[in-house]
């Protein structure tokens, strides 16, 4: 089949941290087709882009918290996007998350025949709530009869989509990429002993991530496990101030966001992730990328579809918010050397179906091979 070369211009709210910014950066960086990254919101880019014939568009003025400043910002940017089309005329607009989805839609208006992908991250259901949820999914049925290709990122998505009756005539799942490691960092690297078992975590500290779990695990069990949390995020002084009032601050290590997050985990024995809803999972993958064994909750959306495509994934799971359950999956690994080992090469072995390279190819066949 004969490769199209068709200028694309990536749309996207911002190139701040998070699953969907990597993914974006890492297509932009990759792919020679796209020259342009539209950024509805002007926030520092986490994610940097080496390559010098690519330009970043700032659509919007505004990054702060004002909900009615929010709200010019979007329709400023929606007419500055219109204006982007007509004066460079992309033959690609590449959406991700559904505030550039309805900006990418809308623009419709101004240039039809453009292909417009829209790449879908999340469940609609654990994202709004009320009035927001069915507008949302009014506005998501529309683009879905459009015909335009939606790249689900799993088939949890992709089945949360037409679970709300947002049936998209053209789509395809495309898991997330990950770097492609050499070798297997946590075999490689020799660790202090300890007398507990050293648990790592590594997450955005919101709600929805679920970490007082955590807490409440080292709180009955900190004479055998101590947990490294790295990350940041809007409950990281609530979840120190809930360690310091349970009592565990000798057992709980708080590290914020660094840059090479999965250099530091790999010091330590077990990633544990207790999140209540995952779409994919990126640091958990990431984890596995570096040989690190993993402990995670069953059900946690798409977790269990993203480690189940072997048999011998060298995953672990335990039953979601059971403390019990928990602590009997983490006790087959203590004083079990030779467990950690095994699960950490086939963990190390699993990942290479999630290289950067390979998810990229998937994109261009689907978008530039069509």
């Amino acid at each position: 089949m004969h490769r199209k070369n068709k200028k694309t211009a990536i749309l996207i709210n911002s190139l701040s941290c998070g699953g969907a910014e990597k993914v974006a950066s890492i297509l932009a960086e990759e792919i020679l087709d796209v020259k342009w990254v539209c950024k509805i919101i002007p926030t520092k880019n986490f994610f940097h882009i080496n390559r010098d014939d690519i330009e970043i568009i700032e659509l919007g003025f505004y990054s702060g918290k004002s909900n009615f400043l929010k709200l010019i910002n979007y329709f400023y940017a929606m007419f500055y996007f219109c204006f982007f089309i007509i004066k460079n005329k992309p033959k690609v607009i590449l959406s991700f998350l559904h505030a550039a989805h309805i900006i990418s839609y809308t623009s419709r208006c101004i240039k039809k025949n453009i292909e417009r992908v829209y790449c879908e991250r999340s469940l609609i259901k654990e994202s709004y709530v009320g009035i927001k949820r069915k507008i949302m999914i009014g506005i998501m049925r529309k683009i879905a009869k459009s015909g335009s290709l939606f790249i689900s990122i799993s088939n949890e998505v992709l089945n949360g989509l037409k679970d709300n009756g947002i049936i998209p005539l053209a789509h395809s799942v495309i898991y997330n990429p990950i770097e492609d490691r050499k070798i297997n960092s946590y075999v490689d690297l020799k660790r202090e002993s300890c007398n507990r078992v050293r648990l790592v975590t590594v997450s955005r500290l919101s709600k929805i991530k679920n970490i007082n779990f955590l807490l409440d695990f080292i709180k009955i069990n900190y004479s055998d496990y101590e947990l490294h949390i790295i990350g940041d995020g809007p409950e990281f002084n609530t979840l120190k101030d809930y360690s310091l009032s349970l009592g565990i601050s000798d057992y709980v290590f708080f590290y914020g966001s660094i840059s090479e997050p999965f250099e530091l985990a790999i010091n330590f024995d077990v990633f544990v992730y207790s999140s209540k809803y995952e779409s994919f999972g990126n640091v958990c993958i990431e984890s596995a990328s570096y040989g690190l064994p993993v402990v995670l909750p069953n059900p946690c959306g798409a977790l269990f579809e993203v480690f189940s495509y072997s048999k011998k994934s060298g995953s672990m799971f335990y039953d979601s918010n059971n403390l019990t359950s928990l602590k009997n999956t983490l006790d087959l690994y203590k004083c079990n050397e030779s467990l950690k080992l095994l699960n950490s090469n086939l963990l190390f072995t699993y990942s290479k179906k999630f290289t950067k390279n390979s998810i990229i190819n998937n994109y261009i066949e689907e978008i530039y091979y069509s």
